[in-house]
């Protein structure tokens, strides 16, 4: 049975609520904590009604608009990412991390990470490994996966490669890339919904951003490189579904736009100090307004929580600031979704859970 997340007193959700106001002029911002503290965020993803939160140990959901969160298992596992085939049947890729011989988890440089596909039929309750041959007999993770419902192609992304599989992760062939690279995981992975392009990336083993399209059209792929000041990574892709030419790859040093499907490039979000903007997010309702929310890599120490927001296409920005400089605050992973309609901010946070955030119109 699923495990429903409850606060331990009902007016938790009260005392949490906090305003601030803005580092400019024009209105404040709503905080709401949403729970699963202590944990890290590593995706937030939208289906149909349902929210999914995948963290560093299981994964959980809610139905839109409610405050609870339901844990769906995978407890001992770090989600990397998930696929929603519908509301029942999932995959996720998994990362298992060891143990010491005291049983506490090894958290270490060298802490040993065993990959699994899984995959539930009954919305969580039970989960089964997929016997796959991603990695071609070496040790490749999936770190991204994305299904294409129109298609019925899966996609996933390891260290060097891109595959498809067309029997829900069972068995993979390569578009691009090759298995067993040697670099740092791929975990951007998004399809343009207009005109089927994959898009991947990550970092390769000098530290450089790799940022990559695959054409299934052609069987090309094409790498867009130093879009952002090195070192620096891609961790999140983002498509405007009212331009099929517009894509923002957000990551460590800011985010890059291009409005020509990659001919040519700009920065809206300049580098502060290598500050890691895992995700940058569309408003629903108005694409023109962009919101992101950066992280300090310092460890597990305490940092503020700072919501960026442009109502102009990335050319200014203003700051939404969380009075509480003891959160752990650093974004890990944010979703903007339609609530009552009105635009809601979900940002997932680097061990702080998940906070709910209302901007002024």
């Amino acid at each position: 049975m699923a495990i429903r997340i409850r606060p331990l007193f009902r007016l938790l959700a009260f005392t949490l609520l906090f305003a601030a106001f803005s580092s400019g002029c024009g209105g404040k911002a709503t905080f709401v904590f949403e729970g699963l503290k202590g944990r890290e965020i590593t995706h937030l993803h939208q289906h149909q009604q349902r929210l999914y939160a995948s963290t560093d140990a299981g994964l959980f959901s809610k139905t839109l608009g409610q405050s609870e969160w339901t844990a769906l298992g995978l407890q001992h596992y770090r989600i990397e990412d998930i696929a929603i085939i519908d509301e029942q049947h999932l995959l996720a890729a998994v990362l298992e991390v060891a143990t010491t011989n005291t049983g506490e988890a090894d958290d270490g440089a060298l802490a040993i990470q065993q990959p699994h596909l899984m995959e539930t039929l009954d919305g969580g309750q039970t989960w089964q490994p997929v016997l796959h041959d991603f990695g071609g007999g070496f040790e490749d993770p999936i770190h991204a996966l994305h299904f294409d419902s129109n298609s019925g192609v899966l996609y996933g992304s390891g260290v060097d490669v891109l595959a498809q599989s067309t029997d829900l992760g069972r068995s993979w062939h390569i578009l691009s890339g090759a298995w067993g690279g040697f670099s740092q995981p791929k975990r951007a992975l998004a399809l343009n919904p207009h005109n089927g392009q994959v898009w991947f990336g990550g970092q390769n083993a000098m530290e450089q951003m790799v940022l990559r399209r695959f054409d299934p059209a052609t069987g090309v792929t094409d790498e867009f490189p130093d879009l952002l000041p090195m070192p620096a990574v891609i961790y999140g892709i983002t498509f405007d579904p009212n331009n099929a030419n517009r894509i923002l790859a957000s990551g460590e040093g800011g985010f890059a736009q291009s409005l020509d499907n990659g001919v040519n490039w700009t920065q809206p979000l300049g580098d502060v100090d290598h500050r890691f903007y895992f995700d940058v997010v569309l408003d629903p309702q108005k694409s023109t307004t962009l919101y992101t929310a950066g992280w300090a890599k310092n460890g597990h120490l305490p940092q503020p929580l700072i919501v960026e927001v442009s109502r102009d296409n990335g050319q200014r920005w203003r700051q939404y600031r969380h009075p509480d400089n003891n959160l752990f605050g650093g974004a890990r992973s944010l979703l903007a979704v339609t609530e009552q309609n009105r635009t809601v901010l979900y940002v997932g946070l680097y061990y702080g859970g998940i906070m709910k955030v209302l901007l002024p119109r």
